[in-house]
């Protein structure tokens, strides 16, 4: 009977005991089953149970922690991860409890941690602990981008934004977009895999609501695509394939193996033949993104012989064929994650959890100077305490976009340039004094019309992304519009010159050689009446405009780095002839055989070399027959060369600047030949008929026009260069032909008249 007793409290012992353990295994194991599936928020549930029985279990302990981490959930797994520190688990953890503090922005807590952590590994605790003090110390900095979270977003994960044509491309795990052939949730999961969707940009930022991309909707043998890359000619896309679902954190979970493809885009848009990037492996390459044309592609790849994580990688397609792909070095990659690169103009921007940021990734842009990467990070408003990453953008919009999670969930954010102070002043063209009250009208910019005060200036805040006209307008002077883009007013300040009116000339500069225009000429302006300097720049077309004041000399000096400098000496008179400037010709040094000066003018003293200053000669003009102008080596009056045949192109009439003196430094360049028999040449020597000795010196003038010729009479052989078509052509020519040693040449009337003998030198 007492063995009975005790058999049976034996088994009421058992019975108490046997199921509290049997619903611990299988709070245990159902958590294990719900992690290894990657549905986190199952596995915080059935870990929660089970640690509330078992609170030391140090494998639920991390498991706990990091699925939260993985559902972005910081504060829990902040919570959780203090518990791991105090039950004495591995150091290691302090490393991933400081970063959770960090992406927290608490960075005086997460700094400790990262230096007991050192102890452990110098290299990375010291990196971290010095990205605690970086962040800290730009905690208070003006963000340098707006960011505004866009009306598409959802509560579940959107990311990788990529640029299509006119449209925004981006990945959801979303299914509130109804379709014939609607996406069922995983099996076992009850999550949605992601799908690609697209929206139309309008204004480059506002949005249309999203539809499928309905290119690549099929099951995928349980793969869906993205991070997603289109190049800017909507010709190639790459892509990776992958089995992210709902709920996981693109930035806090890898798959083991991910794979990238590129496709061809067919002109519906639709993805031709997708075949996969050859150089794959027993790794994950993933965040491809194209260069403009599709054959180049930088990526992110945990491949072996990196610099640790993932490193960012660069292959070119050659012949059809991707190269293999090449490390972008040790000032980019670091020990931890460089992902999602991006390229746009000659910037590189992408996404680091190492380099000095502000917690989690941060978004850095590289740019190559003197043959080295340069590493900025992109600021406040960009970057947050959490993870910034798939930025992309467009320069000459100021406008991109991005990913991040600071407000709990992966969502897309567009960024788009702060507004900062712009300085406009207005002077006086033709003296650089400040212009004061003149009207400065922003209609166009929606901002209304304004005055500049005393000093000329008048500031306003404008954003880097506008892009209008504003007109400048004061009595008395001519009316002024400039452009107002990102890049007039990158730097904060823009200086505009007002012409009083009458005072505005305009003039052109070509190069003697190419009849190309030139840009970026300075043109420097003495007035030698008053004493006054004023400076201008030639444009893209070669034209620029300067204020020169009536009853005036000027001596106006025109140069540029490999150009011979050209100085001319107008006068204004009373104003009314415009056309004093005309076109001027700029002729390279390159290929001279002689020494050349550059004279800089500030007074019309101030000439280091002396120059060649050419007197007009009186010389009535003949009759010249109506031809194309002629191309000279030293003429201000020229047009597109012609060549040697004998059908002459149509060229545009040049006006020769009217001139008293031009004052030009040698050159040795050659000009293009032309049939022209009456005109005006330059006489170098003449020799009796008997001197059969060929004169020295004259291989210097091969090229000039018409070469040298010999004319001759019954007694003399008079060697010449031309045939010019005007006057003040011959004359700089003789400037330069005196240069070269020929020191008694001068201009005479070619009439076409006797015997001609072509000398081939």
């Amino acid at each position: 009977m007492k063995n009975y007793i005790y058999s049976i409290i034996g088994i009421i012992f058992f019975l108490l005991f046997a199921f509290p353990l049997k619903a611990q295994n299988e709070f245990l194991q159902k958590g294990n089953t719900a992690y290894e599936m990657m549905s986190f928020d199952e596995a915080v549930v059935s870990y929660s149970k089970y640690l509330k029985i078992n609170p030391t279990d140090k494998e639920a302990l991390v498991r706990i922690a990091n699925a939260y981490e993985h559902l972005n959930d910081l504060e829990n797994a902040a919570i959780w991860y203090d518990k791991i520190i105090k039950e004495n688990v591995q150091a290691e953890y302090l490393f991933q409890y400081g970063k959770i503090l960090m992406r927290l922005g608490k960075y005086e807590e997460a700094k400790p941690l990262f230096q007991k952590y050192s102890t452990l590994d110098q290299l990375r605790g010291s990196n971290y602990a010095k990205m605690c003090d970086y962040a800290a110390s730009k905690k208070n900095m003006m963000p340098l981008f707006q960011i505004e979270s866009l009306p598409t977003n959802t509560d579940l994960a959107d990311y990788s934004p990529t640029y299509f044509k006119e449209s925004l491309v981006f990945v959801s795990g979303r299914n509130d977009i109804s379709r014939t052939d609607a996406p069922k949730p995983e099996a076992g999961t009850g999550r949605f895999k992601n799908n690609v969707f697209i929206s139309q940009l309008v204004d480059g930022h506002s949005m249309s609501k999203p539809k499928y991309l309905r290119t690549w909707l099929k099951d995928n043998n349980g793969e869906n695509e993205g991070p997603i890359s289109y190049s800017a000619d909507g010709k190639w896309v790459a892509f990776v394939k992958n089995k992210y679902i709902d709920g996981n954190s693109i930035t806090s979970y890898y798959p083991s193996k991910s794979n990238i493809y590129i496709a061809e885009v067919n002109e519906k848009g639709d993805w031709e033949t997708a075949e996969m990037f050859p150089f794959s492996g027993d790794y994950s390459n993933h965040f491809p993104t194209l260069s403009a044309d599709g054959t180049t592609m930088f990526y992110s790849s945990n491949q072996p012989g990196g610099e640790g994580g993932y490193d960012l990688y660069q292959t070119t397609k050659k012949n059809g064929t991707w190269t293999t792909p090449r490390n972008l070095g040790k000032t980019i990659n670091k020990p931890g994650n460089e992902i999602t690169p991006f390229i746009d103009a000659d910037a590189l921007y992408f996404s680091s959890d190492y380099q000095m940021g502000f917690g989690g990734y941060d978004v850095f842009k590289a740019k190559i100077v003197e043959n080295a990467w340069q590493i900025s990070n992109m600021g406040k408003g960009i970057n947050s305490p959490g993870n910034d990453y798939g930025f992309i953008y467009k320069t000459n919009e100021n406008i991109g976009f991005l990913v991040s999670d600071r407000d709990g969930n992966e969502d897309v954010f567009q960024a788009s340039k702060s507004s900062n102070d712009l300085n406009i002043y207005v002077k006086n063209a033709a003296d650089q004094k400040p212009v004061a009250a003149a009207l400065l009208d922003f209609r166009t910019c929606n901002k209304g019309t304004f005055q500049t005060n005393e000093e000329g200036r008048f500031s306003i805040k404008a954003s880097q992304g506008l892009n209008c006209k504003i007109k400048i307008s004061r009595q008395g002077y001519e009316d002024h519009t400039i452009d107002l883009n990102p890049a007039s007013i990158a730097d904060g300040k823009i200086e505009i010159l007002l012409f009083r009116k009458g005072e505005k000339f305009d003039g052109s500069i070509l190069d003697g050689l190419s009849n190309e225009p030139v840009s970026n000429v300075k043109v420097k302006a003495f007035n030698q009446t008053d004493g006054s300097n004023i400076e201008a720049f030639s444009d893209e077309d070669g034209i620029y405009s300067i204020a020169l004041k009536p009853f005036s000399r000027y001596m106006i000096t025109f140069s540029k780095l490999e150009y011979v400098d050209v100085t001319i000496k107008p006068q204004t008179k009373d104003g009314t002839d415009k056309s004093i400037l005309g076109s001027l010709l700029l002729y390279p040094t390159s290929g001279a055989d002689v020494a050349v000066t550059r004279p800089t003018v500030e007074t019309p003293e101030v000439i280091e070399t002396p120059p060649v200053i050419v007197e007009s000669p009186v010389v009535e003009t003949p009759t010249v027959p109506s031809v194309p102008s002629v191309p000279t080596t030293l003429s201000e009056d020229i047009a597109t060369p012609e060549s040697p045949s004998i059908t002459t192109p149509s060229v545009p009439s040049i006006v020769t600047p009217s001139v008293e003196e031009v004052i030009v430094s040698p050159t040795s360049s050659a000009v293009p030949e032309t049939a022209l028999k009456t005109g005006f040449s330059i006489q170098l020597m003449s020799l009796s008929l008997s001197n059969n000795k060929q004169p020295n010196g004259l291989s210097k003038l091969q090229g000039m026009v018409n070469g040298v010729y010999v004319k001759t009479d019954d007694t003399w052989k008079r060697y010449r260069v031309g045939v010019y078509r005007t006057k003040e052509e011959a004359i700089q020519v003789k400037a330069y032909i005196r240069a070269l040693g020929f020191d008694s040449a001068y201009v005479v009337v070619e009439d076409g008249s006797g015997l001609i003998e072509k000398i081939d030198n």
